[in-house]
């Protein structure tokens, strides 16, 4: 898994893909249940701008998995990546419930980082629908609340999105 998401970094989707199914594989051969959970959505993650239904696909899987082995950290990233997905392709619904699910399993077991993306994507998603104080409110709670947790450079992209929303 972590070789793959080395070479996505390096820029090499191929290869990045070649580890990924790898992983799945060796996972599926040993019963290796979370490990496989964490491939689909990594293989998800790879997707995403080239193959969208298929990035779809393997994040379900993930989600599916991680409910099953009641891994709700793996499950709640599962469900953000998704929403975060179906609100690039202007699923809006879709996007509402997978993120809110999502930031559910996030307060509850706690993964902060999480909190923050999550609070930013609703962000977006509020404004997509127009409904710019409830966006500039989840942007704030991204800010106030979580930016402990995150990298500068994910600070800027929140203020960013907050100044469009104003």
């Amino acid at each position: 898994n972590n070789t793959s998401l080395i070479y996505k970094i390096r820029g090499d989707e191929e290869k990045a893909i070649q580890e990924i199914r790898s992983s799945i594989k060796i996972s599926q051969e040993h019963n290796f249940q979370k490990s496989l959970a964490r491939s689909y959505n990594i293989l998800g993650f790879l997707y995403y701008n080239t193959k969208k239904d298929s990035s779809v696909y393997y994040y379900e899987k993930a989600i599916k998995l991680s409910r099953n082995n009641q891994n709700d950290y793996l499950q709640g990233i599962a469900l953000s990546n998704l929403g975060d997905l179906h609100l690039n392709r202007g699923n809006y619904n879709k996007a509402f419930e997978n993120l809110n699910l999502s930031e559910s399993l996030a307060l509850q077991v706690g993964n902060m980082a999480s909190l923050h993306f999550l609070n930013l994507s609703l962000g977006i998603y509020y404004e997509e629908i127009d409904n710019y104080p409830e966006a500039i409110n989840k942007y704030e709670r991204a800010i106030k609340k979580y930016d402990l947790y995150i990298e500068g450079f994910q600070k800027l992209r929140a203020y960013w999105l907050i100044s469009g929303a104003y």
